[in-house]
């Protein structure tokens, strides 16, 4: 669309050309235009034919489409989640619809436009399939069931064929048998998956996720430094000291010092273990019961905890997946009515964490008044509705309970001391320290989040509500 040799798009430095900053500008603005557009149709989509006796419609699209993480990871640190989101929230819709096989192929194409997705998977797999698959429209269970999960089947595989199926051509093309052209297809597809799943990577990234293995690495270094440098019990080898801490990634700098080094396949079988296990509950537990439930709450609370277990245990995660547990869970408050007091509190309390777990991506100094000014906007703003539905019947007056709010406040003090005081006392020693404190305080909010949401919704037959029969 733009002229190549163009002085105000580019200049040619020592034989390359470099972008000016009128082409970034550019370039920016226009993914971030489509990006936002398509989340934003997808939300006023979502709330149109939404039904809540406590938030208008204005107040669950501030809630979906005024997320401050999703601000801070797609247009300051440049991403383009809100596309994926977008789609999610379509695919929500169709379910919402009764159209299932659209919903499947809509979650199909987010798979392959990112693999991350592939965290939602055991809630959409057990929701299709006992509330679509085994459902028995027609009187016969056998042949209706059949004919589902054929149809079902052939629409998912048709979309990964469309994603895959030129990467394996392109790669069999030039083969002289049939033999050949099977075995270049194989190893396409292996490179593919070993991009896709970069097991070598280690454990965590160079900022940890505020996830279980943030606690875990953190135990693991209080525990070498104590018994390697205060009682002198074990001997620690310098060079490894600081594996988990140096901002390095790959497998041999995540190797724990006193603690178990942990392997792919244990975080595989905790993520699974839990995912499966709380998607089951409500999923299979709903379609088991003879009432009549909001399926749509049903599959929200499953993809939540889903993508909540493969967050906390998953390998190699990044901080930034923490909105995959954001979006969901704002989803999941418009959609409440009956429960919505304490989906409310929860996607507040869970929010105002993970968004101030992004913060170290905009380390600039000049971005630190941007990072401030959304966290803080934010919270005005979930209080300002709270305060609003109060009017409507709502048991609890506050927010947040006095622990609660006294963690919050714990979020103040670490902020201060990772801009100010850290500097001062340390100068240039110990830069991951800081990041280290953020992790881990963060992860024990997480966790408590996690915790009582599956408290919440699972201690009483009442978790999920009767869907509305005119």
């Amino acid at each position: 669309m733009l002229p190549e040799n163009e002085p105000i798009w580019c200049h040619v430095e020592r034989g390359v050309h470099v972008q000016t900053l009128p082409l970034i500008i550019f370039q920016r603005l226009t993914v971030i235009f489509m990006s936002d557009f398509i989340y934003f149709i997808a939300c006023v989509c979502w709330v149109k034919d939404n039904k809540n006796e406590f938030l208008n419609k204005y107040f669950q699209l501030i809630l979906l489409y005024g997320c401050p993480g999703l601000v801070i990871v797609d247009n300051i640190h440049f991403q383009y989640n809100g596309i994926l989101f977008g789609i999610f929230i379509f695919s929500l819709i169709a379910l919402r619809n009764a159209r299932y096989i659209l919903s499947g192929i809509l979650y199909s194409i987010l798979l392959n436009m990112k693999h991350l997705n592939l965290y939602m998977a055991p809630a959409y797999f057990l929701f299709l399939l006992f509330h679509f698959c085994l459902a028995n429209h027609d009187g016969s269970i056998i042949f209706g069931f059949l004919s589902r999960i054929i149809r079902l089947g052939l629409s998912v595989i048709g979309i990964f064929v469309m994603s895959f199926g030129p990467f394996l051509l392109s790669a069999s093309w030039n083969a002289s048998t049939t033999m050949h052209r099977w075995m270049a297809m194989k190893m396409e597809l292996n490179q593919i998956l070993s991009r896709l799943f970069p097991f070598e990577r280690g454990l965590t990234h160079a900022y940890w996720a505020p996830n279980f293995w943030a606690l875990y690495n953190t135990a693991d270094k209080m525990i070498s430094v104590l018994l390697g440098k205060v009682l002198r019990m074990v001997k620690i080898d310098e060079g490894q000291t600081a594996s988990l801490t140096g901002g390095l990634v790959g497998l041999n700098q995540g190797t724990h010092l006193i603690l178990p080094t942990i392997h792919p396949k244990v975080t595989i079988i905790l993520c699974l273990l839990f995912s499966f296990t709380l998607c089951a509950y409500y999923i299979v537990g709903a379609w088991r019961n003879q009432e009549r439930r909001n399926y749509v709450q049903t599959m929200l609370l499953a993809i939540t905890n889903s993508v909540f277990a493969f967050f906390m245990f998953g390998w190699h995660v990044h901080e930034k997946a923490i909105l995959s547990v954001l979006i969901p869970l704002a989803v999941l408050v418009t959609s409440s009515s009956h429960n919505f007091e304490k989906h409310f509190k929860i996607f507040a309390f869970t929010s105002i964490i993970g968004t101030y777990s992004l913060f170290p991506l905009l380390f600039q100094p000049r971005e630190l008044l941007v990072r401030w000014f959304l966290l803080i906007a934010f919270v005005q703003l979930l209080r300002y509705i709270w305060i609003a539905t109060r009017s409507n019947s709502l048991d609890s007056k506050s927010l947040f309970t006095l622990s609660e709010a006294s963690y919050l406040f714990g979020l103040i003090v670490i902020e201060i001391y990772q801009s100010c005081i850290h500097k001062l006392i340390f100068q240039n020693r110990l830069p991951f320290l800081p990041l280290m404190i953020i992790s881990f305080y963060c992860s024990l909010g997480l966790h408590y989040a996690w915790l009582k949401m599956i408290v919440t919704t699972t201690r009483n037959d009442n978790l999920i509500e009767k869907e509305k029969i005119n």
